[in-house]
């Protein structure tokens, strides 16, 4: 079978384009047939990630228009009955591809009808969290029109919790058994460690968005600067999503500046150091209920601190689980790690919980190749 491989993010997108890389290379490594994978991606980084044979894409005036209005249920039901294709489209038609794999949502999806293909669903935020401006009133119409589009044209859709599994096929009326379930899968490497200037450290790996609520960590380190901590930093990294200004002020404006560390985008031999030796890995986003952070910390042995909101998905064992909304709540997590006061079965815990993740992973990698053999 021809799949075809869309990868639309690069990698200062942050987790999904992680997972997006995790999945392909699942896909290549645990499918037992030798199906002919191609990348299509209009980012010309992405050609680097794999030898198969890779395409790179762009969108003409055309193409342009088709997406844009592609929001539009007449304007679709237009392209399905007259036949328009987009330069996309019809790249993967003159490629002979059987199958479309999208491992990140896509607009692109609303415009392809001639074409099998199969989508991914990472979260339903916009649902639960309409108070953030990520969610405008724009995003959630959009998201609206795209998973009730995808749910009727779709062959499958893959989500990474079975959580959002029995969410997605409850509101969307979707089939449960074509809903496949591939956890998110850290493969991040281990690179020589690179001498950090500090000796204890919180990181916060995360794109600057409101959701992802690096306030609360300013917050509780304001208490921990007040009960007399002071050997330590909070270290943030990421790329700038519209956020960035408000919480360089609001560090500033608690006189707490010798405590943080902000960075933007790093790469990843330096982030991987930085997980290195850090002392723990602080997730407080609102957003999940699964990450990648949490995973990575588990891969590089650091005490986690993570929404207990999301427990049902990162096991309680694992980590020390707050309520992210509370700034005294994570200032002591935070004092429990400065203090080492913390189970060190945590790390071992850990290690159990990643060995399952993955070995749920191929289980649900060989379900999928499966169910893709009998749409052929």
């Amino acid at each position: 079978m021809r799949i075809g491989f869309v990868i639309e993010n690069s990698s200062s997108s942050g987790g999904s384009y992680y997972q997006t890389v995790n999945f392909l290379n699942d896909i290549k490594k645990n499918f037992k047939k030798k199906h002919s994978i191609s990348i299509y991606t209009n980012q010309k980084e992405n050609l680097k990630i794999s030898n198969n044979r890779n395409h790179l894409f762009s969108f003409n005036f055309l193409d342009k228009i088709i997406l844009k209005l592609s929001t539009f249920y007449f304007f679709r039901l237009y392209l399905k009955l007259t036949g328009l294709k987009t330069s996309f489209e019809k790249l993967l038609l003159n490629d002979k591809v059987d199958l479309v794999i999208f491992p990140a949502p896509s607009k692109i999806q609303l415009t392809i009808f001639k074409i099998k293909f199969i989508c991914t669903i990472f979260d339903l935020c916009h649902l639960d969290h309409k108070v953030f401006p990520e969610i405008s009133r724009k995003e959630f119409q959009f998201r609206e029109v795209w998973i009730n589009h995808i749910s009727r044209n779709s062959k499958a859709i893959i989500t990474n919790s079975i959580i959002l599994q029995k969410q997605i096929a409850k509101r969307y009326n979707f089939s449960l058994n074509k809903i496949f379930i591939i956890p998110f899968n850290p493969i991040r490497k281990i690179y020589k460690k690179k001498k950090i200037s500090y000796s204890k450290f919180f990181l916060y790996p995360a794109n600057y968005w409101k959701h992802k609520n690096h306030e609360i960590i300013i917050r509780a380190t304001k208490i921990l600067v007040k009960k007399g901590f002071r050997n330590f930093k909070c270290v943030f990294t990421g790329g700038d999503k519209g956020y960035l200004k408000e919480i360089i002020k609001l560090v500033n404006d608690n006189n707490i500046n010798n405590f943080f560390d902000i960075k933007k985008f790093v790469n990843d031999e330096d982030l991987a150091s930085l997980y290195t030796s850090c002392s723990a890995v602080i997730m407080t986003s609102h957003f999940g209920p699964t990450n990648l952070p949490p995973l990575e910390a588990f891969l590089f042995k650091k005490p986690l601190i993570y929404n207990k909101k999301f427990s049902k998905e990162i096991d309680k064992k694992n980590c020390l689980m707050v309520n992210v909304k509370d700034k005294l709540d994570l200032s002591k997590a935070m004092i429990k790690v400065l203090k080492n006061n913390y189970s060190k079965k945590m790390k071992s815990n850990a290690e159990k919980f990643l060995v399952l993740k993955k070995i749920e992973n191929i289980k649900n990698i060989l379900k999928l190749e499966t169910f893709i053999e009998k749409i052929k």
